[in-house]
């Protein structure tokens, strides 16, 4: 029966979320033309291009094929920046692996696996095997000569694996050469962590020419600290905006708009009078500010004369404290997270101590829900325990019914929990100050991927084999054997509610998140309720900033899920297949339409190879375990693709 229901699980998840997929699409198809403002083609603000005209695709086809016909160079050149046709060559290498990948499993693996003896054996024995199991490792008889088959095809893939970092590698380098940096920042570099001697720019540029010579350091300046000076840049922003929509509100109606004088209270007063007022008066303070004498910080600039002398120097020692004294090539200004530079290296050690503690805390604490939600999609087992015998009213259900239940509502249960995980962990990393804000995207990637390998992968693959073995255990304390042949059995069933998983990713969230139905329907309620003048639709129109952090996370998820499951159960790489497909799809689409970077050159590929080979290890983990189960002595050689990896990840 649990057989059964697992196959009505992936029927219905597949079912329904094609079908809402499907829906979206065709709402998108529909909402396209009366809402062409905000669906069409955008205007990259830092580009200021846009298709006009005949140029432009107007029906789903031509859009389509327009997306289809979009090279890597037109992306670079017209509508994105690197870092977005570097993920999409991430997505699309990817997909290319695990179509090959899909090939071998399914020509070689599944009739390995189906013509096996484990489903002809009497339903009562603890081997027996039915529904999708007849097509899994669990089929297999333990210690069977047919486990060759799976030995062999862990180290295809790994070969594989190792070919597609390289070409993943090799061509993200080659994209990054023609990143265009400004000339000022190719001959600066960053000093941070100067020791207390360095207080003055002289002090600065004597440092550097000592080691350098004085004719090739042309410039050196001391950050001082700011206080507040940066809170008043921020609110004085937010002032001008105000006034900007005031003045543009008075050009449009032709009268002035009025507000509260305090926030929803006190009595109206002129908009454009008490904006200019506000922004006098902290005219008045910033300039009180400049004038005012600070202190120095333990950060600099230093201008070379050629961008040769600046790289020279990012790579040289300069101080005795090379734990603290870095010095690097100077970053985007949009990049620097410029308040945190009035920071010291004491503020900065312990704010990543406290970070620390706490993500570790999070870390234990995030498992308790998750292995609850794991135990929605197992009503079987619970149903064995007494404190959840109520659920045999749910077992009672038709196989449909319970399958949507296991299946597709667990999954999205999961995602749902997870969506606010990104939001504390962002919190948390900040208390560790980092001075960019791409280093701060490369931590809150890794760190949510481990959130996510811990509280969906590893959680549910251990809890999901356990807990229904729970009872057997209590039951048989001295049939270790048999306990270990059926977490044998219980770990390629687990495979459906990671199936589940990647099915409702692929087929609703990515094609939800393609039509941009969610940020219309926001658009449209603002429009209705809160924009007062074309300038502020124009604000809304803006192209939005993307989360690689948050999207590579998920992503190396789905791909380390894939792999760890190959083995166990061949079918679940197709799907996988068609998640990093339609994914490359849908988000060249967006980058085409919606998204843009306010900074080029987070580089974040060098982490994300550092992960895939991560998940390579996973691959290989899983496989020498479940062939260890399988009482298949070869598993031991399974160790040789780890240490393989391993040389190969941190050469």
């Amino acid at each position: 029966m649990a057989s059964n229901t697992s196959v009505w699980g992936i029927f219905s998840s597949i079912l329904i979320s094609v079908g809402i997929g499907f829906a979206i699409f065709i709402l998108w198809c529909l909402l396209r033309k009366p809402f062409s403002q905000f669906l069409g083609l955008k205007a990259n603000s830092s580009k200021k291009t846009r298709v006009e005209g005949s140029d432009e695709p107007k029906t789903t086809i031509e859009i389509l094929d327009f997306t289809r016909r979009c090279t890597a160079e037109k992306l670079l050149k017209t509508y994105s920046g690197i870092d977005q046709v570097l993920y999409l060559l991430f997505l699309k290498y990817t997909a290319f692996y695990l179509l090959v990948c899909s090939v071998l499993a399914i020509a070689v693996l599944l009739p390995v696996n189906y013509t096996a003896g484990n489903k002809d054996k009497p339903s009562d024995d603890i081997e027996h095997t039915d529904g999708l199991n007849t097509i899994s490792l669990a089929n297999i008889e333990n210690g069977s000569s047919r486990l060759w088959a799976h030995m062999v095809m862990a180290w295809a893939f790994t070969a594989l694996g190792f070919y597609y970092l390289y070409r993943l590698y090799h061509q993200s380098c080659a994209y990054n050469s023609l990143l265009e940096r400004p000339a000022f920042q190719q001959r600066t570099i960053m000093a941070r962590g100067l020791s207390n001697s360095v207080k003055t720019d002289d002090d600065l540029r004597a440092l550097f020419a000592t080691f350098h010579g004085d004719d090739r350091v042309t410039n050196a300046a001391m950050l001082t600290a700011t206080g507040s000076q940066r809170k008043r840049v921020k609110q004085r922003a937010k002032l001008y905006l105000q006034w900007q929509k005031a003045a543009a509100y008075e050009q449009e109606k032709g009268e002035r708009l009025e507000v509260n004088k305090a926030f929803l209270r006190g009595p109206k007063v002129d908009a454009i009078d008490l904006y200019r007022d506000k922004l006098d008066a902290l005219d008045a303070k910033m300039v009180k500010a400049i004038n005012k004498r600070r202190a120095p910080t333990s950060w600099g600039f230093v201008a070379f004369d050629t961008p040769t002398d600046a790289s020279l120097a990012s790579q040289a020692l300069h101080q005795t404290h090379p734990d603290r004294t870095h010095v690097e090539l100077a970053a985007d200004p949009n990049d620097v997270y410029w308040e945190f530079l009035n920071f010291s290296y004491w503020h900065r050690h312990i704010g990543g101590l406290i970070s620390f503690a706490m993500l570790t805390a999070l870390f234990l604490f995030w498992t308790i829900p998750v292995v609850f939600i794991t135990g929605i999609s197992n009503l079987e087992s619970l149903s064995k325990l007494v404190i959840f015998d109520f659920l045999i009213v749910v077992l009672s259900y038709n196989d449909f019914v319970k399958g949507l239940i296991q299946g597709l509502l667990a999954s999205l249960a999961l995602m749902l929990f997870m969506m606010f995980l990104p939001l504390i962990l962002t919190m948390l990393l900040r208390l560790r100050c980092y001075h960019l804000r791409s280093h701060l995207s490369t931590g809150l990637m890794t760190s949510y991927w481990l959130f996510l390998v811990l509280n969906v992968f590893l959680v549910y693959s251990i809890a999901g084999s356990l807990l229904g073995q729970i009872e057997d255990f209590v039951n048989n304390l001295n049939h270790a054997s048999e306990l270990v042949t059926s977490i044998a059995l219980s770990l390629p069933a687990n495979a459906t509610f990671f199936i589940n998983y990647i099915v409702v990713n692929t087929f609703i969230s990515k094609i939800l998140g393609a039509s941009r139905l969610i940020p219309l329907v926001i658009f449209i309620v603002k429009k209705r309720f809160l924009f007062k003048t074309k300038f502020d639709t124009e604000l809304a129109l803006a192209p939005t900033s993307f989360s690689f952090d948050l999207m590579y996370a998920n992503d190396l998820l789905v791909f380390m899920i894939t792999m760890s499951y190959s083995l166990l159960q061949p079918i679940v790489i197709p799907f996988g297949f068609l998640y990093f497909g339609i994914s490359y799809w849908a988000h060249k689409h967006n980058m085409i339409y919606a998204w843009s970077e306010p900074y080029q050159g987070m580089n974040l590929t060098p982490r994300v190879i550092t992960l895939l080979a991560c998940c390579f290890l996973f691959f290989q983990a899983t496989m020498a375990a479940a062939l260890g189960l399988k009482q298949f002595p070869v598993a031991v050689l399974a160790l040789v693709p780890i240490v393989a990896a391993l040389i190969f990840a941190f050469r």
